[in-house]
């Protein structure tokens, strides 16, 4: 493990749950984290939190990506928060609503070392299921 996260290994070694893991190989240091499907109870006003670490003293280079695996209609909100401050936002309505945002949502960032993350996600009419990832490189 390198610079804060999970440790590898034990009854989850897949990394479910609120915060990333650090893998480190002969071709560099990885992160990943994942959520799991989650159901979210939060609103757009006052989205939960999927994800929610504080990075160690490595820069991350990463791709975030929500997937929404419930079939009716929703309406919500995604976002990323770097140290409480939005870096990403998106709006959307899934299948037969009147329009439709494709899925998965992506956000490719940089996230500086010792930062606050947070992936939110909110639905606006009802409680909703939501998934999100992180995966990318870490550089001391």
């Amino acid at each position: 493990m390198l610079g804060g996260g999970n440790p590898v290994g034990g009854a989850n070694p897949a990394g479910i749950g609120k915060t990333i893991a650090y893998y480190r190989t002969n071709e560099g240091t990885f992160v990943s984290g994942y959520s799991g499907e989650v159901a979210v109870s939060g609103s757009e006003g006052s989205p939960q939190a999927l994800l929610d670490f504080t990075t160690g003293s490595t820069l991350i280079v990463c791709r975030i990506q929500f997937t929404y695996p419930q079939e009716s209609a929703q309406r919500g909100v995604n976002s990323v928060k770097l140290d409480s401050q939005t870096v990403g936002k998106q709006f959307f309505r899934t299948a037969s609503s009147s329009y439709d945002e494709t899925f998965p949502m992506t956000f490719d960032i940089v996230i500086p070392p010792f930062t606050h993350v947070e992936c939110l996600s909110g639905f606006e009419d009802s409680n909703g299921k939501q998934c999100v990832s992180i995966t990318g490189r870490a550089y001391a």
